[in-house]
């Protein structure tokens, strides 16, 4: 019988209590097989370690909080797979440096690593996985999600470069964008290097092309040979590889590129509203005279698509104007002094 009786009852109990610790302070051995750590709701927890408890860590860290991170160095790759807890969950939309759009929500079960970097250092995080769900973020806390740092868009590899600017910890968190726990395996993989000089002039090596992307070292392949420095035949898909277009040009494209460039959701003089191009860029050289506007106007299949312009494309604080993601739109901007500016096509979804 499914009908619903109106004077059916039900009962239940509230209890409160006072506070009893302060949310992130530091974890305690609370014996020797688990851990007390203070929750988010300002009361203690137990979590029972691996391995043990001794000097107020885990002797097997097993990833399943920020302060059992398992850790990692350079050089090191670790498999595991999506069976453990959902202990990381930052928050939908820009938290930080990190952008969790509508199909790229970390949900599923993480697991947290973490890596000692000292100043300079480069590291380069990158994945393989069994499932095309899986998804890379960092953060410099993972207790505080206004830390996060960058994150990938789901897929089955991903790749996140960091620039340490001090001595610090940095946290790898493993997600995925199901909730449901998942046999599917994984393959971390962290590399350390030392970044390069910002501003030293790209070479050419054979057909390849190295620069220094804001103090990373990168290597472009060239559609054909390399002189100078630069690709004889400019195709966009990176910014030092931009197509040279004069005024009144007409150019037409698609999203099936690769992803080289995601501003953050306010970046200089930008404002993405909450929608930042992470998708695929094509780029373009415009150079401009004094009080001269570039009006840079679009029309797409896609709603998602969005272009802007910036004065130098490998620093996002130099981006001048936007449109807001649509099938059609335009950006304005009117350049003080003689200038090369870079109107980039991109969209406001990963996804190619």
């Amino acid at each position: 019988d499914t009908t619903l009786a109106a004077d059916e009852e039900f009962s239940f109990t509230v209890e409160v209590v006072p506070q009893e610790c302060v949310p992130a302070q530091p974890q305690m051995c609370a014996s020797a097989s688990g851990i007390q750590y203070c929750n988010d709701y300002g009361l203690f927890e137990y979590y029972a370690c691996s391995g043990g408890c001794a000097n107020d860590v885990c002797g097997t860290p097993t990833g399943q909080a920020c302060f059992d991170a398992i850790p990692i160095t350079s050089g090191q790759s670790l498999t595991s797979n999506f069976q453990g807890t959902n202990a990381v969950r930052p928050p939908d939309g820009v938290i930080g440096g990190c952008t969790f759009g509508p199909n790229d929500r970390p949900v599923g079960p993480a697991t947290v690593y973490r890596i000692d970097l000292q100043t300079d250092d480069v590291l380069t995080a990158s994945y393989t996985s069994g499932t095309s769900f899986a998804m890379m973020y960092l953060m410099g806390d993972c207790d505080n999600d206004s830390t996060c740092i960058d994150n990938t868009v789901r897929g089955s590899t991903g790749v996140l470069n960091y620039i340490a600017s001090q001595p610090e910890t940095v946290y790898i968190v493993m997600d995925r964008a199901l909730e449901s726990s998942s046999s599917a395996t994984f393959t971390l993989t962290a590399n350390v290097s030392q970044s390069c000089q910002v501003g030293s002039p790209p070479v050419c090596n054979g057909t390849q092309l190295e620069y220094c992307d804001g103090g990373l070292s990168q290597s472009y392949a060239c559609s054909g040979t390399c002189t100078n420095g630069a690709c004889d035949t400019p195709v966009g898909a990176a910014c030092i590889d931009a197509v040279p277009v004069n005024a009144g040009a007409m150019l037409s494209g698609n999203f099936g590129g690769t992803n080289t460039f995601d501003p953050s959701n306010m970046a200089g003089a930008c404002n993405f509203n909450n929608d930042p191009p992470i998708g695929t860029d094509t780029f373009y050289a415009i150079d401009l005279a004094a009080n001269e506007t570039l009006t840079a106007a679009f029309t797409s299949t896609s709603s998602y698509a969005m272009v802007y312009i910036m004065t130098d494309c490998f620093d996002e604080q130099t981006c001048l104007a936007n449109s807001q993601r649509g099938s059609s739109g335009q950006a304005v901007y009117t350049s003080p002094t003689a200038q090369t500016v870079y109107v980039v096509v991109d969209r406001a979804l990963g996804d190619a």
